[in-house]
């Protein structure tokens, strides 16, 4: 079985099966047999079809997952990490949070007196405490309506069809000097031997998957500069381990 790799549209063998949520139990998931990842070396990337996605699922037992002591507790401390980190590069007066399903990391933007905005594709979703604009990031119309001095963006861009085009339009968004906080899962920790054990062959909701240098790589080429990457392994920072967490400065193009 061969697919086309959606960034230089070469075909790849598949080298992995993909998950899916099992029917009978909403916290198990089962490999799929005949669906998966392919691996192509333009950008070091893992990809399944977009066909394979499946944006129904982002419901409200999704956003449950997500809320909760435990997590609002792990958000806060990794909001407390980064506060000094963000504020050593930039004054920042206004905040945004892209696919935000938890609103603790806005909260805590919003007790510093930063001005916060929360930007979903979910046309329900409502938020009375912080501006909330519904868009689709990979439209490039969202530069229209989103200014920030500082975007996060956690574990959102291997949700994306289309994420060069995504970080290309977030260059239009932030200010000058503004920066772009982003977290991914990271490749670099697949156990081979045993492949299905790394959680993030998640069929329905990961597209492209990316080596963490490639990515830095590629958003350089498109106006932005590193500041910040390090891997988590077994450390967790936020709600997730073996990850890897960027931030980068707009720069001119």
């Amino acid at each position: 079985m061969l697919m086309e790799c959606p960034l230089c549209k070469t075909q790849h063998p598949l080298l992995v099966r993909g998950t899916v949520v099992s029917p009978e139990n909403a916290e198990l998931k089962v490999d799929v047999l005949d669906r998966g990842y392919a691996f192509c070396n333009c950008r070091n990337i893992f990809y399944t079809d977009w066909s394979n996605m499946d944006q129904r699922i982002y419901d409200d037992f999704y956003a449950s997952k997500y809320d909760g002591e435990n997590i609002n507790k792990s958000l806060k401390i990794g909001f407390d990490h980064y506060y000094p980190i963000i504020t050593e590069f930039k004054d920042i007066k206004s905040f945004c949070d892209i696919g935000s399903i938890n609103p603790t990391l806005l909260n805590e933007a919003k007790k510093k007196g930063w001005k916060t905005t929360r930007v979903d594709i979910n046309l329900a979703s409502t938020d009375e405490d912080h501006e909330i604009i519904i868009g689709d990031i990979e439209d490039p119309e969202i530069v229209n309506k989103l200014h920030s001095d500082c975007i996060w963006m956690s574990h959102l861009v291997e949700h994306l069809k289309d994420p060069i085009q995504a970080m290309k339009n977030m260059h239009g968004c932030l200010s000058d000097d503004g920066l772009l906080f982003v977290s991914m899962p990271d490749p670099y920790y697949i156990d081979w031997s045993a492949p299905s054990s790394w959680g993030h062959w998640a069929l329905r909701e990961h597209h492209i998957l990316w080596d963490m240098d490639s990515f830095i790589e590629m958003m350089e080429e498109n106006g932005y500069e590193c500041l910040y990457s390090k891997r988590y392994l077994s450390e967790m920072l936020f709600i997730c381990i073996r990850e890897y967490h960027l931030l980068f400065r707009k720069v001119q193009k």
